[in-house]
């Protein structure tokens, strides 16, 4: 998956950082489903394991993810930047 995603980005042409984001234990093993309902707001960055590459401003112009992890990192990341002006577009 990581392959795919660095092929999309290098196709758009840009400068891409790839960061690499590890959920925390027990919260890696939760569904999606119920990260999205009952925990979005505390996902980022309360669920982040020590070993992530540090997340903060300036926020990009695109996040791209793969994967159920990365996936749930982007949607409280997306959540916790929905009052910031020029926040990213996620995909």
């Amino acid at each position: 998956m990581v392959a795919q995603v660095r092929a999309l980005a290098f196709a758009l042409a840009k400068p891409i950082e790839m960061k690499k984001v590890l959920v925390r234990k027990p919260f890696v093993f939760l569904p999606n489903a119920v990260h999205a309902v009952l925990f979005r707001p505390l996902v980022f960055p309360r669920f982040l394991d020590q070993g992530s590459d540090m997340l903060a401003p300036p926020w990009p112009e695109l996040v791209i993810s793969c994967g159920r992890r990365a996936g749930l990192v982007a949607m409280g990341l997306r959540h916790a930047l929905l009052q910031e002006r020029g926040r990213p577009l996620f995909i």
